[in-house]
């Protein structure tokens, strides 16, 4: 049966299936649209399933082993590894990559780290050193701006009030000069 017919069959009711060596039927398989195997007939398999190319298998399980080194072996003593798109293969040529210590490339990828943050921290520090130089030198620019462009207030009033009583004494005394030759000539004349 084609994948094709065997998706088509599918879709509806569901379909029943000879299996058998050759030329001849050990049984038959009852598959529901689902892909689920209904009931069966016959010696020699367990449960049926189907595989994604739409054909039946009775094999849905991988025996894989643990070993005392922590590789993972399929029991043959091939090694297992997990292929780039999340399937196990005893390939060792995968796109998966294995490390003989992996707690050393940890603790070196941890030091890498280190030393971005190290490096990152310094030109942060530096940075905040610049932008806390700005701003002191925005701020002295400011008062020096301040200073030039307003006079001190208490100093500026005092010098006008020095200047106003010079120059009222002064009328004082010129007052009085002007005093005397009036007394002489009102003396002449009287």
């Amino acid at each position: 049966m084609s994948a094709e017919s065997l998706q088509s069959a599918t879709k509806s009711t569901g379909f029943t299936v000879d299996v058998g060596t050759t030329g001849t039927s050990a049984g038959d398989i009852k598959v529901d649209s689902k892909g689920i195997v209904q009931q069966h007939t016959g010696t020699g398999f367990e449960d049926a399933y189907t595989k994604a190319d739409g054909s039946l298998t009775t094999d849905n399980t991988t025996n894989l082993f643990l070993q005392k080194d922590g590789t993972v072996t399929n029991g043959s003593g091939k090694a297992v590894y997990v292929s780039a798109d999340g399937n196990f293969t005893t390939d060792a040529e995968t796109k998966a990559a294995t490390t003989a210590d992996p707690l050393k490339a940890l603790d070196e990828a941890i030091s890498s780290i280190d030393k971005f943050r190290s490096s990152l921290g310094a030109v942060q520090n530096r940075l905040d050193s610049a932008v806390t130089n700005l701003n002191n030198t925005t701020t002295n620019l400011s008062e020096a701006q301040s200073r030039i462009q307003d006079a001190d207030y208490a100093t500026e009033v005092s010098n006008m009030s020095k200047a106003q009583i010079i120059q009222q004494a002064g009328n004082s005394v010129l007052a009085k000069a002007n005093q005397v030759p009036q007394q002489v000539l009102s003396l002449l004349q009287g």
